[in-house]
């Protein structure tokens, strides 16, 4: 049985607009905000694990409570 994966984020504005934030995007845009590469990783890893639900504390319950994943 195959796991499903996560392969982007779909974040909707008040407007009605999207964007699909991928776990590169992510990484990339952390490293260019100043975050070493090594971090940049951990942080946008992170990140899908609690959107996926694979996170074990408090923020995982409340990201995928806010969030919808696609």
């Amino acid at each position: 049985m195959a796991a499903a994966k996560l392969l982007y984020i779909v974040v909707v504005d008040d407007n009605g607009s999207s964007f699909r934030y991928t776990r590169s995007l992510i990484h990339s845009t952390l490293q260019l905000m100043g975050c070493k590469p090594r971090h940049a990783f951990e942080i946008s890893r992170r990140v899908f694990d609690v959107i996926r639900g694979d996170g074990n504390d408090e923020m995982a319950a409340s990201a995928s409570a806010s969030t919808r994943v696609q």
